[in-house]
């Protein structure tokens, strides 16, 4: 493992880059993460807000039916603000390790020419 930078505490978070390809596997991982949100409500199709408008309109006598279903409208806007989130770290993660990337093949660029 490489020793930790210059006045960092070990112990302690840091935003070191020891591995520039866990970019693109972060970044992969938040993307799937994302989908899964997507399916586990059930996005395009049989989705939960019909579950939850059934529900409501089959539970008659108890007034938590309209409870269970702004309830499931304010989940799915949650889940919609995480879903944004995580594909908008996904594609920064992405455009992180281009750059790393792209300064990389740049600084070995440099470092070939003669008389530098």
């Amino acid at each position: 493992m490489p020793s930790p930078s210059p006045g960092v505490d070990p112990g302690g978070t840091t935003t070191r880059l020891d591995r520039p390809y866990e970019l693109n596997a972060s970044a992969g991982i938040a993307r799937q993460i994302a989908t899964d949100l997507d399916r586990a409500n059930g996005r395009g199709g049989n989705n939960l807000s019909e579950h939850a408008s059934t529900a409501a309109g089959r539970i008659r006598g108890f007034a938590f039916g309209g409870a269970l279903t702004g309830s499931t409208e304010r989940w799915l806007q949650q889940c919609k603000t995480l879903h944004d989130k995580l594909t908008g770290t996904a594609d920064n993660l992405d455009a992180t390790q281009r750059a790393y990337q792209s300064n990389e093949t740049s600084v070995v660029g440099q470092l070939g020419r003669p008389g530098r």
